[in-house]
């Protein structure tokens, strides 16, 4: 409970004097500034009337300078509620204006609370109003006067302390439903994270075992094949199957940790493009490449972009038309880069040629991030032709 010296920078937003998480000086809103000053001009017109048109009071003079000067404390009330308080009663005691003690009261009461600054100002408040400092205003008794002391200071400290409790209130709730979001979020990090979880095991029991199978049997027919392209082939499976699982076995870590610094696979790079095909060409396929001799320095979105197309085409190439012929060509211009795949009519039909999936989807989306443009179809001669064109320099 904040004490008399301590309604500073540190108090909550439900002890400030207006209720809201402001500060209480520079940080306030032009307009809530502006219905301050109204209120203090019109205390200070009510107080000059009053004033004047009143015997009571200490002062025979004064009746102007002292209700402008309650008037002005009363306009920066918010910032010091118990220094509006003491001119406001100083302005009753001297010069007999009461306009700016229901004010005070309710200020102080809006600002500390059901706390003892509270219930000592409001009864510190309302003997001073019912002492008679001089002639009761136009004859009225002790009893009328504590009527006006009650009307004056208990009913405003009243309502200070109700919307004081109603600012806590929302507070709290406002508390409790940001809270309840943060929860939600962190449940929902936390589902995301038990199904990366759960796809990283899938990954390693069943993808990651077919893998380690393959290349088992790839080095077992690298051993004791008599053949001499048969070993090749089997030495291209096995290498490839290992690259494949390593890799695999980096995604796993990423998807089972979710660590962002987690090392991953080195970035793909136009470079990698012509190891690509080479790697494709040792395991047995017929792939025609036309690459220039040495391939310039592209963008990184480019250069990631080109590789898998090449990638996912010659993926594409083995899955549903086995034994056929690639075309892989690359063109680089001053302005872009061209890419073609063009693969001939299957030799042999292939079971996986009426499966469908979201890998050129992927790829066209990932040309377009590059700025580029991307078209995939089958030939009307038969066979499948991706082409893509990409900015080599991005703006």
């Amino acid at each position: 409970m904040p004490s008399a010296g301590q309604p500073g920078g540190a108090a909550t937003a439900a002890s400030r004097g207006d209720g809201n998480p402001r500060s209480r000086w520079g940080e306030d809103s032009l307009l809530l500034w502006l219905g301050d000053g109204a209120v203090g001009a019109a205390v200070g017109v009510l107080g000059v009337a009053m004033a004047r048109g009143s015997a009571f009071g200490l002062l025979a003079g004064g009746r102007t300078v002292v209700p402008l000067a309650v008037a002005y404390v009363i306009a920066v009330r918010r910032r010091s509620p118990l220094t509006a308080a003491s001119a406001a009663l100083l302005g009753w005691v001297l010069v007999g204006t009461l306009c700016a003690v229901p004010l005070a009261c309710w200020t102080v009461a809006r600002r500390y609370g059901a706390g003892a600054v509270t219930w000592v100002t409001t009864a510190v408040s309302a003997v001073v109003v019912v002492a008679p400092w001089s002639t009761w205003p136009s004859g009225f008794g002790l009893s009328v006067m504590a009527g006006v002391a009650v009307t004056a200071v208990g009913s405003p400290a009243v309502l200070g302390l109700w919307l004081r409790q109603r600012s806590q209130l929302l507070a709290g709730l406002r508390e409790r439903a940001e809270q309840a979001e943060r929860e939600r979020s962190l449940l929902a990090a936390r589902a995301v994270c038990e199904e990366r979880t759960r796809i990283a095991r899938e990954l390693n029991d069943v993808v990651a075992h077919r893998i380690s199978q393959m290349t088992l049997l790839a080095g077992a027919l690298e051993m004791t094949a008599g053949d001499a392209d048969a070993v090749e082939a089997a030495t291209a499976i096995r290498t490839a199957g290992a690259t494949a699982l390593k890799e695999l076995r980096k995604l796993v870590g990423v998807l089972g940790k979710g660590d962002e610094d987690v090392p991953l696979h080195p970035v793909p790079t136009a470079q990698g493009v012509r190891r690509l095909v080479e790697d494709a060409s040792r395991s047995g396929r017929r792939i025609r490449v036309g690459l220039p001799g040495e391939l310039p320095e592209l963008p990184g979105t480019t250069e990631r972009a080109l590789y898998r197309l090449v990638e996912e085409s010659l993926a594409n190439a083995a899955r549903h038309a086995p034994g056929a012929e690639v075309d892989v060509t690359l063109g680089v211009s001053d302005e872009q880069v061209t890419l073609s795949v063009l693969s001939s009519p299957a030799a042999c039909p292939s079971a996986a040629a009426a499966e469908t999936g979201l890998g050129l989807l992927g790829l066209r989306e990932r040309v377009e991030l590059a700025g580029g443009r991307m078209t995939a179809g089958p030939r009307p001669g038969g066979g499948f032709l991706v082409t893509a064109s990409l900015p080599r320099y991005p703006s």
